[in-house]
């Protein structure tokens, strides 16, 4: 049987309630694990917009906007990068994000 292996890592860190910082965060870990070959990155729920009630009063507070705009920009650097990201963001509807080539 012919398998082909991938590399897979985890990139957690303390997010805090600004979208944007979290974001630059997640852009750092993807490029640090791409110089390391990873293929598959896998991050903590709500890694972009922080967790609720602790970095943010509710999920009816977080700015899909910005939240979105924040997904699409990491989409981006992933598929840039030629690897997968596996990211949970809460949204007033709750979806996974499967960032893939």
């Amino acid at each position: 049987m012919d398998t082909k292996k991938i590399k897979v890592a985890s990139f957690q860190f303390s997010p805090c309630s600004d979208i944007r910082e979290n974001m630059e965060a997640v852009k750092r870990g993807i490029i640090l694990a791409a110089k390391d070959n990873v293929r598959l990155l896998l991050t903590q729920e709500c890694a972009l917009c922080g967790y609720p009630p602790i970095e943010i009063d509710s999920v009816k507070s977080i700015n899909q906007n910005e939240l979105r705009n924040a997904i699409d920009e990491i989409a981006k650097l992933s598929q840039n990068m030629k690897y997968m990201l596996l990211s949970v963001q809460l949204h007033l509807k709750m979806k996974v994000h499967i960032i893939q080539l």
